[in-house]
């Protein structure tokens, strides 16, 4: 929850359970926006005290976690207006970010920040992690003034392939309000290293409904480069939200629409809050040549399986399975002979069931690294027990499936 008497959750993404409350910000503060970077387990908030003459007491917060039970050490303040030595601006002290994005490759914090009212402030932001109190404007502020008469900078993303860094701008209201401005709702770019420089909008080709855009929430899939962007179509209460998508070119200037998803909001008060994006790792293996022959040793299945996942180094399970076989076969699955229990030197847990058609599933399950999981699955072994193993001609081969999952639901296997 955000705003005033803001608080942090933590929930399961796969459970219906209610999220529990891990830290409970002063009433005085106002909290917008979240950050983690699941490589170094760091996780940012803007903290920002509503009184807007507290230097000290205003900047990011840096909290680190524990990624296998999710508990929270509060590292105190990354930066501060009184560190960073940011100027007043209409007399108040003010670093109150309203979106976050990382670069992970340069180590880059950007944010943007959008106040309107008594205290207003425009503009994106640049902070080096390694040297967090020199923050940079990365767009001129003559580009987009404070008074919104540029348009009101919302979201941000990076792009590590390109070092550029999109951001999405509204006129005050939506289309049909009398102050829509189509020619300040659009998704802009500018070089990661900016400062002070211009931002050029996105040129956006094969899109049916820009007349009606107002892109506020965005989100970026590093692996195939295209943008998630939120658009309020009427009007700020009415249950109209669509996500469009894009595809950015090679040199990220130019974004092609591909297609439009209605979430399918319901009531007049549900509204899109947020994108994020979650890419799924993939896991490259090369089979063994050898066949399994009758009551010998283990077989190795694979060797030198290779993970990536763009968006993290942890995964939470993997399996393996078999099909093709048949009851009394004698089929074996292990991990080097091991059947059950944890895998030594990992946090790795083992276990095995075996269905009515003699089928075993190899479940491998504890968040660890993946170089503990390569390890693991490359030690995967098969040992075919019994007498008859091609059931007198009847089952001939066996299917090996794998799967690898970092946490979310739904990860395909093959």
């Amino acid at each position: 929850t955000f705003g005033n008497n803001a608080a942090l959750l933590r929930g399961n993404i796969n459970s219906a359970a209610a999220p529990t409350v891990v830290v409970d910000f002063p009433d005085t503060v106002i909290a917008n926006t979240v950050e983690i970077n699941p490589y170094t387990n760091h996780l940012y908030v803007g903290y920002q005290d509503d009184s807007g003459t507290a230097p000290a007491n205003t900047g990011i917060r840096d909290y680190s976690y524990d990624p296998a039970t999710g508990a929270l050490t509060d590292n105190g303040f990354l930066t501060t207006v009184a560190n960073s030595g940011l100027p007043q601006e209409g007399g108040f002290d003010l670093l109150d970010p309203y979106d976050f994005a990382l670069n992970t490759s340069t180590n880059t914090l950007y944010y943007t920040q959008m106040l309107a009212g008594g205290a207003t402030s425009i503009g994106v932001y640049r902070l080096d992690l390694s040297n967090p109190d020199t923050i940079v404007q990365l767009v001129s502020q003559s580009q987009f003034p404070d008074n919104g008469s540029g348009g009101y900078i919302l979201d941000v993303e990076a792009d590590a392939s390109t070092n550029k860094v999109y951001i999405t701008t509204q006129s005050q209201h939506p289309s049909p309000d009398a102050t829509y401005n189509g020619s300040q709702n659009g998704i802009w770019w500018v070089d990661g290293n900016a400062t002070g420089g211009t931002a050029v909008k996105v040129t956006l080709t094969g899109f049916a409904d820009s007349a009606l855009f107002y892109p506020g929430d965005m989100t970026l899939d590093p692996a195939t480069r295209m943008i998630y962007v939120e658009s309020e179509q009427s009007d700020g209460t009415s249950a109209d939200d669509l996500i469009y998508v894009f595809q950015l070119d090679a040199g990220g200037t130019t974004a092609s629409y591909v297609k439009t998803i209605s979430p399918g909001l319901a009531g007049s008060a549900s509204n899109i809050g947020g994108l994020f994006y979650d890419n799924l790792p993939e896991l490259a293996i090369s089979a063994e040549t050898d066949h399994a022959l009758e009551q010998t040793n283990f077989q190795l299945l694979i060797a030198d399986p290779t993970i990536t996942d763009i968006d993290g180094n942890h995964l939470a399970s993997a399996t393996v399975k078999i099909s093709g076989s048949f009851s009394g076969s004698g089929d074996q699955l292990s991990v080097a002979g091991t059947t059950s229990g944890v895998i030594s030197g990992t946090s790795i847990t083992v276990t095995i069931t075996t269905d009515g058609s003699g089928n075993q599933t190899l479940t491998l399950t504890g968040y660890d690294t993946i170089a503990h999981y390569q390890q693991v699955l490359g030690d995967i072994r098969f040992v075919a027990n019994g007498d008859n193993p091609t059931n007198s001609g009847g089952n001939t081969t066996r299917t090996i499936t794998w799967q690898v999952n970092d946490g979310i639901a739904g990860s395909p296997s093959g």
